[in-house]
């Protein structure tokens, strides 16, 4: 049973008296294939365009990647992607990666940068107000590890004779967590907890090997489901699925959902279902829902916008990315009384990009822009002098090491 509990793809999944996965062909042996097998499936053909379909899907790929796996005496329940490598098990600050799957959650959280400031958007604060953790499964790890795309010297050499395509079924995620109790940041500060610990009475907990505890506030996920089209700045094709799920009682949540543009309408005895065959049934992991699903650029002709309350919290209100002194000068808005939220991960993933020729010194990533809907001429133009994408995949530029 754990091993069906803890599969990566879409796993067998009946459920009586429920239809089929909204008419894709009344066939629920979709849910045995893994998302690597996606490709050569006839539901490639109707994901663009069927919402509740991706809806389905999202529900589905959270769930397989949040089953419980192994605990552990002071976290005996953990979602299994918090035992996937990390972006510091996959981009080591010195040697190579040597990371051993198979093993229980760590006794810390690998707390990542968050990418406003490694983009220089904002300036990071000691003590930020909640902790980030990108983690990946073997596919994506293996195809990163393996073409050593975890220096920027080993980048400028794979691109020399390769553009960098990541494998059908590679999984990355970004999780956020807030603090509970006292922790130590990054700078080692020690921190306070969040003010309002009691919201997150139901949410999922981690203990950390110090005993500092944090509630997990959500997460982005991103899968690699086909093949990346030639000309991926401009491209409506499949390649890579995005959704964004989120604690039920974060603050602003309410607000975040209005301003991101798809609807869920997965009935909720389909949702009970998925939860129950994962494991997540009856526990905090199923007080986790969608804000919303993207395939592409555009659905219906308008940008799609999808983000998350807390790791997209610089792009909305009165915070503009693309005008960093007017960032500097407003005043933050929060998630609740936010009127505006220019987010989009497929649009901001598409320009993820480096300059092989910078390598090791200054200009080696491109600057992070803000955008929604497809790419802007003016982005594609400053791409286009020097930069070479990298598959959606921001870690690259930014976690690979100069040497």
């Amino acid at each position: 049973m754990m091993q069906m509990l803890r599969c990566l793809g879409l796993c067998t999944l009946m459920v009586a008296g429920l239809p089929g996965a909204y008419g894709v062909a009344q066939d629920m042996s979709l849910l045995d294939l893994h998302p690597s097998q996606y490709a050569d499936h006839p539901v490639m053909e109707t994901l663009p365009s069927d919402l509740a379909l991706q809806y389905f899907m999202a529900w589905v790929l959270f769930a397989s990647a949040t089953s419980p796996g192994d605990g552990t005496a002071e976290n005996p329940l953990v979602p299994s992607w918090m035992s996937w490598p990390t972006d510091l098990d996959t981009f080591p600050k010195s040697g190579d990666p040597d990371f051993t799957f198979g093993k229980p959650v760590k006794a810390g959280l690998d707390a990542v940068v968050a990418k406003e400031t490694l983009a220089a958007l904002e300036v990071g604060d000691a003590c930020a107000a909640e902790v980030e953790v990108v983690a990946r499964n073997r596919i994506s790890y293996d195809y990163l590890v393996s073409n050593r795309l975890y220096t920027q010297s080993g980048v400028a050499a794979y691109l020399a004779d390769n553009d960098i395509e990541m494998p059908n079924g590679a999984y990355e995620i970004k999780g956020v967590f807030v603090p509970l109790t006292a922790y130590t940041d990054l700078q080692g500060e020690t921190c306070p907890p969040v003010e309002d610990v009691a919201r997150y009475d139901d949410a999922f907990h981690y203990v950390a090997g110090d005993g500092a505890r944090f509630a997990w506030a959500g997460m982005h996920i991103m899968v690699k489901l086909q093949p990346t089209p030639e000309d991926l700045l401009n491209s409506e094709a499949v390649s890579w699925f995005w959704t964004t799920f989120e604690y039920a009682a974060n603050p602003g949540l309410a607000n975040i959902r209005k301003l991101n543009n798809t609807r869920d309408t997965t009935p909720p005895g389909l949702i009970g279902a998925v939860q129950a065959h994962f494991g997540l049934s009856g526990t905090p992991l199923e007080n986790y829902s969608p804000n919303g699903v993207q395939v592409s650029f555009t659905r219906d002709e308008s940008a799609v916008i999808l983000g998350h309350s807390m790791l997209e919290d610089f792009a909305g209100g009165t915070v503009h990315m693309l005008n960093k002194a007017a960032a500097e000068s407003d005043v933050r808005v929060e998630p609740e009384d936010f009127t505006f939220f220019a987010s989009s991960c497929h649009s901001c993933h598409a320009v993820a990009s480096v300059n092989p020729e910078n390598a090791n010194q200054e200009g080696f990533a491109f600057p992070m822009p803000l955008v929604i809907g497809p790419v802007a001429q003016a982005v594609q133009d400053d791409l286009a002098q020097a930069y070479r994408q990298v598959d959606f995949m921001w870690p690259i530029p930014f976690q690979a090491r100069a040497e």
